[in-house]
């Protein structure tokens, strides 16, 4: 059942997954487009990040590719999501060094991790205001924002709402 919360601009992971098919599919339009080419492997791990429900680690993916792949090592795995995350369809999350699928690919803009510091789960605020508000802050101090993502800590619903009983 989907949560209340869920819908395609949260990146809630049941949403996204439903619409692997047209995200991928989009994402190799995009991609041919640019002249870029989404290989086999790359669109695989785009996948299962759609398909997941929170971020991954790098060698989570890994794992869960050598399934189907044995062959593939940490290398293979890295230069996939850098491709991704350099074409805007993921996003990494320093904080906790794994990666998400973009709630919004294809949309300019700075993302903004919403990150639970109880269970790790992930939404992502697609906002350029964020972005334009971040940069003229900067801006009015001297200082040249290079904004590449935000993520805010704290405590999602379902974690506060089992804090409370």
């Amino acid at each position: 059942m989907r949560r209340a919360c869920c819908s395609a601009s949260t990146g809630c992971p049941e949403v996204l997954a439903a619409a692997a098919p047209a995200r991928v599919a989009a994402l190799q339009g995009r991609c041919r487009a640019a002249g870029l080419r989404l290989t086999d492997l790359r669109a695989e791990v785009y996948r299962m990040l759609l398909a997941a429900d929170g971020p991954m680690k790098a060698y989570t993916l890994l794992n869960r590719l050598r399934e189907d792949r044995p062959a593939a090592r940490p290398p293979t795995v890295y230069r996939a999501l850098s491709f991704l995350v350099d074409i805007g369809a993921v996003h990494r999350v320093d904080a906790i060094s794994a990666f998400v699928a973009c709630a919004a690919p294809g949309h300019h803009h700075v993302p903004q991790i919403l990150l639970c510091a109880r269970c790790q789960r992930v939404v992502e605020v697609a906002s350029v205001e964020f972005g334009e508000s971040a940069r003229r802050a900067a801006s009015a101090r001297g200082f040249s924002a290079a904004l590449h993502g935000c993520v805010v800590s704290g405590t999602c619903s379902q974690c506060a709402r089992s804090e409370d009983a």
